[in-house]
């Protein structure tokens, strides 16, 4: 009986970890990293297909976009086109678990690095390590330049 309620409140532990797919607590030091941070929350969301279009938004006019396991370089125009696709095929693609982003800000450039793990339909899961380059615009924080690697 002891080891049953351990197994339970061990796999409840498990499920709580990896179902939030916030972004981990990240201490703002600042208005300009908490707008920040407040894109990263809609580009997380922007991977499932109801807030798919959310995330043009979030992009500069001449942003340049990493899509797909080849790692295509979109703009934002054939990104537009990209999501209409993605929802049309009805992939869904999860994210089961999200790091602390680091943020280095720089005048109206920054940086941020945060990792995301993906789950797809049949569970397979990747880690995602992306790269975003943002670029600050008439007093909005627009991605210009997204990319990952695996």
């Amino acid at each position: 009986m002891k080891r049953l309620l351990i197994c339970i409140i061990l796999i409840s532990i498990i499920l709580i970890v990896l179902g939030c797919a916030t972004t981990q607590k990240h201490k703002a030091t600042g208005l300009e990293e908490e707008a920040i941070i407040n894109q990263i929350l809609i580009f997380q969301k922007s991977f499932d297909k109801e807030h798919a279009h959310s995330s043009l938004d979030l992009f500069s006019d001449d942003a340049r976009i990493m899509v797909g396991r080849e790692r295509k370089i979109l703009s934002k125009q054939e990104y537009a086109e990209h999501i209409l696709n993605r929802i049309k095929k009805n992939i869904q693609l999860d994210i089961t678990y999200v790091g602390v982003p680091k943020i280095k800000i720089d005048g109206n450039t920054a940086i941020v690095k945060i990792a995301m793990v993906f789950s797809d339909a049949d569970m397979n899961a990747v880690v995602i390590n992306f790269i975003l380059d943002f670029v600050k615009q008439n007093g909005k924080w627009l991605i210009k330049n997204s990319q990952y690697n695996f």
